[in-house]
């Protein structure tokens, strides 16, 4: 059956919002992206798969489903009404997910798979214990998790099968996944598997009488450490592991022990180790030529440098970071912010926001505390950090979330459902004219195997100069650096000099002739099940990847009414919160959120 759902065109085709010459703002679907629970969440998912950005829309025809543009207005549309009619919460797509030009998704208890048209969006399997699925992409297959274990499909209905009946989301060490369960008659020892995505490929590794606390994968093997009792007055007992992917090549490292011990987790591509998730701790990279672990300068804060919502850009990892005295901001890795953008212990980056790099700059979601959330630009220095446009004038701002780059332009929904996109470069912060004498940096002098680096300048007046490397060190009137070793090669910095106000700046890009980098390595993420699912009046939830968080659990109506909210600091790995539902709670479809601070996660919870 045909539905009109393109009625908005023919108020708004090609409406266009113009800053100057330089960025042009288009609407391209209004009031359409959905957001569920509030208007801060960000479960539209924007997502480029092929040759469309697909995203989870609304309209007031077929309800929540599953939708794409091409980046104009009349190329924007639903993909296929897979629910039928506008009820159709229950079914929303989730987990969108791309496998090279193949979006694949979930959609109420089904697995899809889209090309983007409606005769090409095709349903894999139903499930009947989805929970909460994080795909993977490996070897021409998408490896996910089901409340009933882990499995691999094809595409196809035939090669579509259960790998093991449990298992968190694999890590891969050298061509090979790994993936770990929960064991034991009380589930308090660890089963380590491998595959290859076939079951005769699927075998045990190796059981550990204790319960995983942390994994990472490094260049020489798998990190594991473990904790055994823990049972108050008695101190548990804590052992660190690394293996090859062989029984015999999995080994202890040291003695077991009743102190705490490092974890270790994956970043940006490479393996950490650190005492504890909290706070500036002393943190160690491993080096992947030599294998041994190395201190990271400045000391990192864990919620920029492990953080979901951290990106690289110029050579340099930022993310949300919070501080005693300037609150929640855009930040470095070392916790400093770039800009106190909402002055004192106000939120400066909203709550969610991951930013994207886009024509030389990260855009984010920021708040000053007079427009509300709106967008905002930085090339990393506070100078540098600006608000692109208030488009929603007023406190509320307009909250714009899911930043994605997609052929060319800049995409991202507001919380009123609209989907903008952001074509051409925005006009870069004003550059004071040269005067013949005027200050002027020289390439810099590098010292590729010590990682010394000495900013040289020429001209200028009598006046001091002061330099600035962002990443390694802020003003300061010292003009030597030290790269760290795994930034020797390969990593672009932005390098600045400034005189009696004037700021100058260029670009240094570190080199040691042919040396290549290693391709970065997907992070870690949150792992969370429900079980069961439908709930009766008490069920649990399964956290993994939140050890030393503090997690809200909350439980919300479709229309927004919380029911349940609960605290909880999470002390090991995997963790179990158990939870109830309210006597007079009506039977139908609820909300689970689970939010870590910089990561948060929504499931469908189904009330018998």
């Amino acid at each position: 059956m045909n539905k009109p759902i393109y009625l908005w065109l023919g108020i708004m085709l090609w409406l266009t919002v113009s800053e100057g010459e330089a960025q042009t703002f288009t609407p391209l679907l209004r009031n359409g992206v959905f957001r569920p629970v509030s208007e801060v969440s960000y479960e539209a998912k924007l997502t480029v798969s092929g040759n469309y950005l697909f995203f989870v829309g609304r309209d007031a025809n077929t309800g929540i489903e599953l939708w794409r543009t091409d980046g104009s207005p009349e190329g924007t549309r639903l993909v296929k009404d897979i629910t039928p009619g506008p009820s159709s919460s229950f079914s929303a797509p989730t987990s969108l997910f791309d496998a090279k030009g193949t979006l694949y998704f979930f959609a109420g208890t089904g697995l899809y798979k889209t090309d983007g048209s409606e005769a090409g969006t095709v349903l894999i399997r139903n499930f009947s214990d989805i929970g909460g699925a994080n795909l993977l992409y490996y070897n021409g297959l998408v490896i996910f998790k089901t409340l009933g274990g882990l499995w691999r499909t094809d595409g196809t209905p035939a090669g579509t099968f259960q790998i093991a009946p449990r298992g968190e989301t694999p890590r891969l060490y050298k061509g090979v996944l790994y993936f770990y369960t929960s064991a034991g008659p009380k589930f308090q020892e660890t089963d380590l598997f491998r595959t290859d995505g076939t079951l005769t490929g699927t075998s045990l590794v190796k059981r550990f009488p204790a319960t995983l606390q942390s994994l990472g994968v490094g260049v020489d093997g798998l990190y594991l450490t473990f904790l055994t009792g823990n049972f108050h007055p008695t101190p548990g007992l804590r052992s660190t592991w690394k293996s090859d992917g062989t029984d015999a090549g999995t080994v202890q490292l040291g003695p077991t022990v009743t102190t705490s011990q490092p974890s270790y987790f994956n970043a940006f591509g490479d393996l950490y180790q650190r005492q504890n998730f909290t706070g500036l701790q002393p943190t160690f990279r491993q080096n992947k030529d030599t294998g041994t672990f190395e201190p990271v300068t400045p000391t990192p804060s864990s919620a920029v440098l492990a953080g979901s919502n951290s990106v690289l850009y110029n050579g340099q990892i930022y993310g949300t970071g919070t501080a005693p005295t300037t609150g929640t901001e855009l930040s470095r890795l070392d916790g400093t912010p770039v800009r106190d953008l909402n002055p004192g212990v106000g939120q400066g980056i909203a709550m969610g926001s991951r930013p994207a790099v886009f024509n030389g700059l990260l855009y984010f979601a920021g708040d000053d505390g007079a427009t509300g959330p709106e967008l905002w630009q930085s090339d990393g220095s506070a100078d540098g950090t600006r608000l692109v446009r208030d488009q929603v004038p007023g406190p509320r701002g307009s909250n714009p979330l899911n930043l994605t780059e997609f052929r060319g332009a800049l995409y991202y929904d507001t919380w009123d459902g609209t989907l903008w996109k952001l074509d051409a470069r925005p006009t870069p912060p004003g550059t004071p004219p040269m005067s013949p004498d005027a200050l002027s940096l020289l390439p810099p002098a590098y010292d590729c195997n010590g990682g010394g680096l000495t900013l040289q300048v020429s001209g200028g007046t009598r006046f001091p100069i002061e330099y600035r490397v962002t990443g390694l060190r802020d003003w300061s009137s010292r003009a030597d650096f030290i790269i760290p070793a795994w930034q020797r090669i390969g990593t672009t910095f932005t390098i600045e000099a400034r005189q009696s106000g004037q700021v100058i700046s260029r670009s240094f890009t570190s080199s040691c002739g042919s040396a290549r980098l290693a391709s970065p390595e997907p992070e870690s993420s949150l792992d969370i099940v429900l079980y069961p699912n439908p709930v009766g009046e008490q069920f649990t939830v399964g956290v993994t990847g939140a050890a030393g968080k503090t997690v809200q659990f909350t439980v919300t109506s479709l229309d927004g009414r919380r029911l349940v909210r609960q605290r909880r600091l999470i002390e090991v790995d995997q963790h179990t919160e158990s939870m109830t539902m309210p006597t007079d709670a009506a039977a139908g479809v609820y909300l689970l959120g689970v939010d870590v601070g910089e990561r948060t996660q929504t499931l469908k919870l189904l009330k018998r």
